[in-house]
């Protein structure tokens, strides 16, 4: 079941993302282990964009179009 997350690198180009073999399916314990982070942005509403940020070895995200801080700083 598609729960509508899509979570991409900053490395990732378009042209690498028209290429449907460049995605990949994970269980979310694993998105979860990999970044704790997204643990505060978990039931985000639908559409929500956001970036993940790391300064200062504090990561956070912030609301991609605006900047605005969303999760724990």
């Amino acid at each position: 079941m598609d729960n509508g997350w899509r979570i991409f690198s900053d490395i990732d180009t378009e042209n690498f993302l028209a290429d449907a073999s460049n995605m990949s399916i994970f269980y979310w314990g694993t998105i979860f282990e990999l970044e704790p982070a997204i643990m505060t942005i978990f039931e985000m509403p639908i559409g929500t964009e956001l970036t993940l940020l790391n300064e200062n070895n504090k990561k956070y995200f912030v609301y991609t179009n605006s900047g605005e801080v969303v999760g724990f700083q």
